[in-house]
């Protein structure tokens, strides 16, 4: 008999928008512990800073999106954020990501079209809204992305 995994989704603070108010990331955990107090990452977030998949994170407060980092998955994330076309370099980064046994983490024509512009302007100019987030166990003797 296989365990069921138990599946949420809790707000995480992406940035702040134009009024300093927090602007909230949905994403999805898998609930590691009877009192709901510990949780791991499924997928990389698209825009939550220094988290990618399976991270585990105390929960502090889920509704003020407070967290504790406990423990790294060892994961790189990769976000592809640009004002063109996404998929001729999903499908180049795609299957050396998976080489090195990670995935696509998301994929979205609309991925960040609903974050406020200051969230997503880059250089003065506001992308299109195409996003990609690939993860990965990487390290730098053998991550092609590395030097």
């Amino acid at each position: 008999m296989s365990e069921s995994i138990h599946k949420v989704e809790l707000p995480f603070v992406a940035g702040f928008n134009a009024d300093d108010q927090p602007v909230f990331e949905s994403l999805e955990v898998e609930l590691l512990s009877a009192d709901n107090d510990e949780v791991r990452l499924l997928r990389s977030p698209l825009l939550t800073r220094n988290l990618a998949a399976g991270d585990k994170l105390k929960v502090v407060n889920a509704a003020g999106a407070e967290y504790e980092l406990l423990e790294r998955s060892g994961n790189l994330s990769i976000r592809v954020l640009s004002r063109e076309n996404v998929e001729p370099l999903e499908q180049q980064l795609t299957p050396t990501i998976e080489k090195l046994g990670g995935a696509l983490d998301l994929h979205s024509d609309e991925g960040w079209k609903d974050f406020p512009t200051r969230l997503r302007t880059s250089g003065g100019r506001t992308p299109e809204p195409a996003a990609v987030v690939l993860s990965s166990r990487c390290c730098p003797n053998r991550c092609p992305f590395f030097p």
